[in-house]
């Protein structure tokens, strides 16, 4: 039976590395990134320890088998993760413009279900473990998807996410949850 929970050990960490490379998009064919989606970022031990002590992430957990994850990552981290600055520059931007609600969110600085765990309802499971740990706290969610992973897109938007921004050049865009509007 699987638990979603939050990462509470070292060897969580570790587990979600591993997984992490085994789904990188340079580890991928493309037909295996066209059919079963890809992770871009690479999160070390270290990094992801940190996060966690902040704001810790969800796992899903098959004995001692991490058989998916969705890391928590708040805005102290952005400097980490260049790649990231493009979304975090867009959101301030949309807040300031009050396009965005000038509210605490929170990023997912990534999701991933193991290979034999897809289509069982993990990814769906994990974001509803994520948004009941965190919806009491932050008004909403947001990542980035790469357009180029329509699994994932597809994926995000069957969970609540919504396109709010599409990057220069179209390779990457920006998805939101919103959970201010919920009753819960």
């Amino acid at each position: 039976m699987i638990r979603y929970i939050p990462v509470s050990t070292h060897e969580h960490i570790h587990q979600i590395v591993e997984l992490q490379q085994q789904n990188l998009a340079g580890n991928l064919t493309d037909e295996q990134k066209r059919s079963q989606g890809f992770v871009t970022l690479v999160h070390t031990d270290n990094v992801l320890q940190r996060m966690n002590n902040t704001e810790p992430s969800i796992i899903a957990l098959d004995e001692n088998k991490i058989a998916g994850y969705c890391l928590a990552m708040t805005e102290s981290f952005a400097e980490e993760f260049p790649d990231l600055q493009p979304m975090y520059q867009e959101i301030t931007r949309m807040q300031a413009e009050n396009t965005l609600p000038a509210k605490p969110y929170i990023t997912i600085g990534q999701v991933c279900v193991a290979q034999e765990y897809r289509g069982q309802g993990v990814f769906d499971s994990l974001y509803e473990a994520f948004k009941k740990q965190f919806s009491q706290r932050y008004a909403f969610a947001v990542t980035e998807v790469s357009a180029r992973n329509q699994r994932s897109l597809q994926a995000h938007k069957r969970v609540g996410f919504t396109v709010i921004h599409t990057h220069p050049g179209g390779d990457w865009l920006t998805v939101l949850w919103d959970w201010s509007r919920n009753s819960e």
